[in-house]
């Protein structure tokens, strides 16, 4: 009898890191191949920021799709964000699992019917502590969390408003919507859990080098 295909995922990646952070921490594949991946598992990056939506064509082969975090604002209209989300429009009408971070977090929310923009508080950088609906996340998605977790933010732009049908499964003292489902194949996340607390701190002195952040 022959061996079941692997499971495959589809990662949508959103921008690209600066050298020195790829010299250090890897590219944005191998840092979310790091968090994410299981053995025997097969994920193909798809680089969206540059246009490649090819995994439309096979788009059955895939058991879950992951957007990434991005240097751009979910809430432009260059024409492969507005691409990106009508591909995730597609994919939700198709009950695909789906899972955003950070910008995909954001840009899932406005491709469903919500939306993002500037958060009126400005950044949030560094660790924060986020309060988490257990009961309804681990009934969603069998995840066992406590109440409250660190998460690492970098972020200057939030989901605004949430799309229909979505439930806010976390909040944090600066952002109302940091974490987000709608039913159980969409699942939004603010935060990085794919990052290190190292990253951040040199995520936040570029910021501060390039008059970014004061």
């Amino acid at each position: 009898m022959c061996d079941p295909s692997p499971r495959k995922f589809a990662l949508l990646v959103t921008g690209v890191l600066n050298p020195q952070f790829t010299s250090r921490y890897g590219t944005v594949t191998q840092i979310f191949e790091r968090f994410l991946k299981e053995a025997g598992e097969v994920w193909d990056t798809f680089l969206v920021a540059n246009g490649d939506f090819s995994f439309m064509d096979g788009i059955d082969d895939y058991s879950g799709f992951v957007v990434t975090g991005s240097q751009f604002d979910a809430h432009a209209n260059d024409p492969w964000i507005l691409q990106l989300c009508q591909t995730l429009k597609c994919l939700h009408h198709m009950k695909k699992k789906i899972l955003g971070i950070c910008f995909g977090h954001q840009v899932l929310a406005r491709a469903l019917g919500g939306s993002t923009g500037r958060a009126p508080i400005g950044w949030d950088l560094g660790l924060s502590t986020v309060n988490l609906e257990t009961m309804r996340i681990y009934e969603l998605f069998g995840l066992d969390l406590t109440s409250q977790v660190k998460v690492i933010e970098i972020h200057q732009d939030q989901v605004k408003r949430l799309p229909p049908d979505a439930l806010i499964l976390g909040s944090s003292h600066k952002t109302r919507v940091e974490m987000f489902s709608i039913g159980d194949h969409v699942l939004g996340i603010q935060s990085h859990p794919e990052l290190t607390k190292a990253f951040v701190r040199d995520r936040t002195s570029d910021l501060l080098v390039r008059n970014e952040i004061s």
